[in-house]
């Protein structure tokens, strides 16, 4: 399985960018839970607030460049992240991923503390996959 959406130099930034911010907390665990106030988000301006509120802003500039992604990197984003942390094989981890995209993805994936760390190794399975 070869990347289609997104470059290894754009992995490389993401990863260069999630490094600098993972030295930053998520804060989640001291915040109220998100759901209600995503579930009455109006637009996708009242969406990012609502998932940004007490992001630090290292995580924010992480949110920002995962965001001006195209989806389909997004979505190979979060299958690299996801097969660099061991959850699956890369056969079940595609349909899984393609079926995942939604608005709150870039958010999830910034909120890893490790996303530089999984995709890397996510990457190197890949390539591994491919020789």
């Amino acid at each position: 399985m070869k990347l289609q959406h997104i470059t290894r130099a754009e992995v490389e930034a993401i990863c260069h960018i999630a490094d600098l911010a993972k030295h930053y907390p998520t804060n989640r665990s001291k915040q109220p839970p998100i759901l209600p106030s995503i579930l009455e988000c109006a637009d996708t301006a009242a969406l990012d607030r609502a998932m940004t509120t007490g992001m630090p802003p290292a995580r924010i500039n992480l949110v920002r460049h995962i965001q001006a992604l195209t989806p389909g990197a997004i979505t190979e984003l979060a299958l690299l992240c996801w097969l660099g942390r061991g959850d699956a094989s890369i056969e079940l981890l595609r349909p899984h991923a393609e079926h995942t995209y939604c608005p709150t993805l870039p958010y999830y994936l910034a909120d890893k503390p490790l996303l530089g760390e999984y995709l890397r190794t996510g990457i190197n399975r890949l390539n591994s996959k491919l020789s």
